[in-house]
């Protein structure tokens, strides 16, 4: 695009979201105004959401693979990167919660972590003894209906941070926070192998359409409840 054209079409977009508000603009047209502030121009943002489909699946993509794509550099990978992480980081702030020592803590903590986010996404929050917050991560990107959680991300993730206590959660963005059988063979499996290397899994929260679910406020017999976590503290749903 010739460079007088695109820096109009960059204007036009912008006098639109300053006029219309952020709803205004298409997905197409909103990656167009995010990237163009990098050079990237509308041809290969259009490029972009034909191979992606979405605008949060691009937030979610490997950032080697999008700095190799065509019309793409280092700057446009990274700004598309930094999106959801510092939504997040926004959305965790305003919380306020730095410590998830009650269950209803834990519950807003990843509620306000998953928010605006449309595919199911797995996030691991590493702890100290106090259960106070050391890290907190995104470990794996799925679909509307699925998400894959491996023991091997998560242990990476408390080694690297140095926590014995982990929390893990997930999303259901098409239905209620009740565990699939799924759910719960999972985390079963989890707590097996995590506990080899002596990490914990101190809560499994689920967050739905509907609402959120502590796992180990439920009544249901599952391997990680069998550590007694003190800090901890349940606090049931009103």
């Amino acid at each position: 695009m010739d460079k007088k054209i695109f820096t109009q079409y960059r204007e036009m977009l912008k006098e639109k979201y300053l006029k219309e508000g952020y709803c205004s603009l298409t997905e197409t047209e909103k990656a167009e105004l995010l990237l163009s502030y990098c050079g990237c121009d509308s041809e290969s943002c259009k490029k972009l959401m034909s191979e992606f489909g979405s605008l949060d699946m691009i937030f979610d993509a490997e950032l080697n693979y999008l700095k190799q794509l065509e019309g793409m550099d280092i700057r446009s990978a990274v700004l598309l990167r930094l999106i959801p992480e510092l939504s997040r980081y926004y959305a965790s702030a305003k919380t306020e919660i730095k410590c998830l020592n009650t269950t209803k803590k834990a519950r807003m903590y990843f509620e306000n972590y998953f928010t605006e986010i449309l595919n199911e996404h797995v996030a691991i929050v590493c702890v100290d003894e106090r259960m106070n917050i050391i890290s907190s991560h995104i470990l794996n990107a799925g679909t509307e209906k699925s998400v894959n959680i491996d023991s091997k991300s998560i242990l990476n993730e408390a080694v690297s941070n140095r926590s014995n206590y982990v929390f893990i959660a997930h999303n259901h963005v098409k239905s209620g926070p009740e565990p699939s059988h799924s759910d719960y063979a999972v985390t079963d499996l989890l707590s097996k192998n995590l506990e080899l290397f002596g990490v914990y899994i101190v809560d499994h929260i689920i967050v739905g359409r509907t609402g959120t679910v502590s796992m180990r406020e439920l009544e249901y017999t599952l391997e990680f409840k069998k550590k007694e976590i003190p800090a901890y503290v349940s606090i049931k749903s009103d």
